[in-house]
């Protein structure tokens, strides 16, 4: 028996239907991919930023100028010799404290007091000269000439006293102000000469620091204007000081104004040492504090991320006002009790969600100023 083989036929429109069955199963889960790819780049986009948050509060800030000195004594003198001999007597050393007119030290006066005497002997001759030429121009017995000569050598005599009394002064040696001795540059039995440097005698009461302040900030100097001064020396130990003297005009070279601080207590401090003088040019009290860690900075903007409902951010201008180590006074925008993102803000965007994973205590207390 003889099987016979059948042959199977596709038709055109058999195949174009199952091409179009293959294209549209496909199309659907190609499609179901990439709604769902969507729907991740959304789930993305909306996952909370972790942030920590600070609630604002109020304390007091000081708008602070920070420059730097060298320490200068205004009463620093050199005792020069006003005359010349031997040094006879030493009466004070280093580190000695004197007042103004004490004696500091004795030259040999013995010159000096002879011509004394010469000139008392001269102006006495001269004195009973003038009386005998008194006498006889009143009788008409000598003419006007001699008599004024007369006078006039009894006023030159005077002043050949005065000069050598003074040059006798001038062997002991005194102290023109009050303060120390910071050195002694001769030594018992040397020689002097006129002009000899013996002692240097500063004041440390009159130690200032003398700084040089830009003039947009003149404005805001005063006398009596409070300052902190430190130095590297003494590390965070302070000393308090105030404006002393203001320069009456601006250098037109560098463009500041000449200020001198005095200073309540020097203490350890000294002349010629290298110091900082913060000038507290203002003072708020009651301020609203933004911590410095909140702030964003955009090219010369300056914003912060407040936390609004929802747990989403709001982008806020900050105009600082007054600004210390660590802390800023917004001149407005900021509130008591406001939350601001502290750490975490780097890459927020205005709007966006967030998740707060610390919160800090509130915002309030006293910074150290700059």
């Amino acid at each position: 028996m003889k099987t016979e083989k059948q042959h199977f036929h596709f038709s055109y429109p058999f195949v174009a239907l199952c091409l179009l069955g293959l294209l549209v199963a496909c199309d659907g889960r190609f499609g179901k991919k990439n709604e769902a790819t969507e729907d991740d780049q959304k789930a993305a986009v909306e996952e909370a930023v972790p942030v920590e948050i600070a609630t604002i509060g109020t304390g007091e800030i000081e708008s602070v100028l920070k420059m730097t000195a060298t320490l200068v004594a205004e009463e620093d003198v050199k005792v020069l010799a006003k005359a010349g001999n031997e040094l006879v007597a030493l009466k004070v050393e280093e580190g000695d404290r004197v007042e103004l007119g004490q004696v500091l030290a004795k030259l040999d006066d013995r010159n000096q007091k002879l011509q004394v005497e010469k000139s008392k002997a001269a102006l006495a001759k001269a004195e009973r000269e003038l009386k005998r030429q008194q006498s006889l121009f009143e009788r008409k017995m000598t003419t006007e000439q001699t008599y004024n000569d007369a006078k006039t050598e009894v006023d030159q005599q005077r002043l050949n006293l005065n000069e050598a009394m003074l040059n006798l002064e001038y062997t002991t040696i005194r102290a023109p102000i009050t303060g120390t001795i910071t050195m002694r540059a001769v030594n018992l039995g040397d020689q002097i000469s006129v002009g000899q440097e013996l002692f240097q005698i500063i004041n440390f009461n009159s130690i200032v620091a003398r700084i040089f302040v830009p003039e947009k900030y003149l404005p805001q100097l005063k006398i009596n204007l409070p300052c902190r001064i430190d130095s590297p020396v003494f590390g965070e130990q302070s000393f308090s000081g105030r404006i002393r003297r203001i320069a009456p005009t601006v250098d037109d070279r560098t463009g500041t104004v000449k200020v001198t601080v005095a200073l309540a207590d020097i203490g350890p401090l000294r002349k010629g040492m290298y110091v900082n003088v913060n000038l507290v040019l203002d003072v708020a009290r009651a301020a609203v504090l933004v911590p410095k860690k909140a702030l964003v900075y955009d090219n010369d903007q300056t914003y912060v991320y407040r936390l609004e409902a929802e747990s989403r951010v709001q982008r806020v201008a900050v105009e600082p006002v007054l600004k210390n180590r660590e802390f800023v006074q917004p001149a407005a925008g900021i509130s008591v009790g406001d939350r601001l993102v502290v750490a975490g803000q780097a890459g927020l965007k205005n709007n966006a969600l967030v998740k707060v994973v610390d919160t800090e205590v509130d915002n309030q207390a006293t910074a150290a100023a700059e």
